[in-house]
């Protein structure tokens, strides 16, 4: 029960870090990949004027996390994305 609350709050907080990263990015004209901290890696993504993609990898896990968030109606969605293999391959469409 101790651990699933733990897991709770780490997946809290990388939901608000990553919101906050977002809005703190200035209109990214391409993904932008960096590392935040040794365990987790932040990229961010523009698909439209008004639509922004985050993308939070758990190094430790390999749970991609992503959040994509509609600007012209304010709107935020995060979804647990998947495994490791799927971070690569978004990894590797980046470069």
């Amino acid at each position: 029960m101790k651990k699933l609350i733990i897991m709770i709050l780490i997946c809290v907080n990388l939901a608000l870090v990553a919101v906050l990263a977002f809005h703190a990015t200035a209109r990214p004209a391409e993904a932008q990949v960096r590392q935040v901290r040794g365990d987790y890696t932040l990229a961010s993504a523009r698909r439209d004027d008004d639509e922004d993609v985050v993308f939070v990898l758990d190094n430790n896990s390999g749970v991609l996390f992503g959040i994509w968030a509609d600007t012209s109606r304010q709107n935020v969605e995060f979804v647990i994305l998947g495994p490791r293999d799927l971070a690569r391959d978004f990894a590797a469409a980046q470069r």
